[in-house]
């Protein structure tokens, strides 16, 4: 009942909970998805190492802070249809579909083909979530703005990656 009084107060309609338990249910799946991939790119932040560390490791923490951002986005929709943001990092771990970072990578290729496939899994679980809030504007806004922000990291990862394949950082 205190749920309810709450939620008529923040102008949240009552009558569509299955569609808005639905809407949250799919933001928290990708808000575990967002923060596994900002820890991934905490991680490679830490530990990268090779000719281009400088370049790299500047742009793993601003992807990881861009990724945090987008993170927080996701869990104040959640909030603003009346759920809640469940972003502990037992949930992130429990719930994100992104494959595993591997934990010992260093190398600088390793590190970006992992971030890369990381992020276009997000890039794909987003596209999804966008076509499945088609019925909620605002909701799908979230996943579209997050979508394009997702895209363009991975086309930097890809660029490095290209980069290094042509030799480009020896010259």
């Amino acid at each position: 009942m205190e749920q309810a009084t709450a939620m008529r107060r923040m102008g949240i309609d009552e009558e569509e909970p299955a569609r808005r338990r639905r809407l949250v249910a799919d933001l928290n799946r990708d808000l575990a998805g967002l923060l596994d991939l900002a820890a991934g790119y905490k991680q490679a932040h830490w530990n990268v190492i090779g000719p281009s560390f400088a370049a790299l490791h500047a742009l793993f923490d601003s992807l990881a802070a861009e990724t945090a951002h987008h993170a927080d986005l996701v869990a104040e929709r959640a909030l603003a249809l009346g759920g809640m943001a469940e972003g502990t990092l037992q949930l992130a771990t429990e719930r994100s579909v992104l494959p595993p970072f591997p934990a010992h990578a260093r190398g600088e290729r390793i590190v970006l083909e992992a971030l890369e496939g990381r992020a276009a899994r997000m890039a794909d679980e987003l596209r999804a979530a966008a076509a499945g809030s088609a019925d909620d504007l605002a909701t799908q806004d979230v996943h579209l703005e997050i979508l394009r922000a997702i895209e363009m990291q991975r086309w930097m990862l890809r660029a490095h990656l290209l980069e290094q394949e042509n030799g480009l950082n020896a010259a």
